[in-house]
């Protein structure tokens, strides 16, 4: 739920505003409706959190008149999952991860493009997401692209992982990659992920991700 009640003051949430940016990955209506809500969203709350400087950022600049209290959730990656199995390894090579979701926005495309040129060649590259009857479209189109460089044995595609799954490919890899072009926190979960297991991470210089606070983030 996008808001909740405490002692009949209500908080919101606003995920952040790629439909502004991003405009081709949206239909006209799913701008609208974006727009729509949000308003609602700072209208009918006294408080609404966000989960970066640049979401607040944007808040200010696509509303006018903003008296609701808009509040940054701190940089702080946190695991509060019960940790099963870590040290067992499910993929048994070196290898790079990425967790996204299937979606345009996170651009698989650039890591397996840059892959196919990396000289290494006992490395692999393993992306997981999930998959819905929503994103199946860009799903495959992200497979063909690994057939058509002829790197099924190396780009190896998960969907749909159990969480401790996930998080045990992350744990056992060398580094994080994170390629996306629009995020609504810094870097996205699978960052936060794998700060907390302490493990380098690869991400795109885009202005939110520059909110990491982190020793061993390569841009």
């Amino acid at each position: 739920s996008m808001s909740m009640s405490t002692a009949g003051k209500k908080i919101g949430y606003i995920f952040d505003f790629q439909h502004k940016y991003l405009k081709k990955f949206f239909s006209k209506n799913q701008r609208t409706d974006r727009d729509k809500f949000f308003k609602k969203i700072i209208k009918n709350n006294k408080l609404v959190i966000v989960n970066s400087h640049e979401t607040k950022k944007d808040i200010y600049k696509y509303f006018k008149k903003i008296i609701t209290k808009i509040v940054v959730l701190p940089f702080l990656p946190f695991l509060s999952f019960e940790l099963r199995n870590l040290g067992t390894k499910i993929i048994k090579d070196d290898y790079f991860i990425i967790c996204n979701q299937y979606w345009s926005h996170k651009n698989f495309e650039t890591a397996i493009k840059a892959f196919r040129k990396f000289k290494y060649s006992k490395f692999k590259l393993i992306i997981t997401g999930q998959l819905t009857n929503k994103n199946k479209q860009y799903y495959f189109s992200i497979k063909k692209l690994v057939e058509k460089n002829g790197l099924q044995n190396k780009v190896i595609l998960f969907t749909n992982l159990e969480k401790n799954a996930q998080l045990n490919l992350i744990y056992n890899s060398k580094a994080l990659i994170q390629p996306s072009l629009f995020e609504g926190g810094p870097g996205g979960f699978s960052v936060y992920e794998a700060i907390s297991f302490n493990k380098p991470i690869l991400v795109s210089d885009i202005k939110v991700n520059k909110e990491i606070n982190y020793n061993k983030v390569f841009y």
